[in-house]
């Protein structure tokens, strides 16, 4: 992946060579459009997953402070940063963090707990959809919805890829719509 990403315009280039050789001009460009809205959905798709993170760890860290909680910035960022991991990175954060403060006493891994408890669920059920929904262009419910099926059916590797790839079909499919109403609206005038 890496070779690829240092060589990407390389790449491009070659597939698009390939493209033109053995597909027609007007497909060629379908072909392009189609790559180029994939690109965008899925790079908007982990930037959205990058500001989701950032916030769950803002939103950790202000909270264990508010408390008095020990080691709160440091918590809060390995939540943050391990919130990265799709499904279970900010619990794998939250198990570092409880290790980290057992030594301070029960009732702080306790208060810990349930701070981590309250602001994930309302993360994942509120803000992640919200967040990823508008940077991919999905309205949130179908954010819920690809990451629910896409779990049940293929695991984390479908957590991970459901959403960028139901918003790509997504836009696209918009965008067909539209085009296509247009062409009634004009063809009925």
């Amino acid at each position: 992946a890496l070779y690829i990403l240092a060589d990407k315009h390389r790449v491009g280039a070659s597939m698009k060579r390939l493209l033109q050789a053995y597909v027609s001009d007007k497909h060629v460009g379908q072909c392009e459009h189609v790559l180029n809205v994939t690109s965008k959905t899925f790079s908007n798709f982990f930037i959205g997953q990058f500001l989701d993170a950032v916030i769950l760890g803002i939103l950790v860290g202000v909270f264990l402070e508010i408390f008095g909680i020990s080691y709160a910035v440091t918590i809060a960022c390995v939540v943050g940063l391990t919130a990265l991991i799709p499904l279970f990175g900010s619990y794998i954060g939250a198990c570092m963090s409880v290790l980290m403060l057992i030594p301070k006493g029960p009732m702080e891994t306790v208060f810990f707990l349930v701070i981590f408890i309250i602001m994930h669920e309302l993360e994942s059920n509120v803000i992640y959809p919200r967040i990823v929904g508008n940077t991919v262009g999905l309205p949130g419910i179908w954010v819920f919805a690809a990451v629910v099926l896409g779990g049940a059916l293929y695991g984390i590797i479908g957590i991970v890829f459901s959403v960028p790839i139901l918003a790509t079909i997504y836009k696209l499919l918009r965008e067909d719509i539209y085009r296509r109403l247009d062409k009634k609206r004009i063809s009925e005038n």
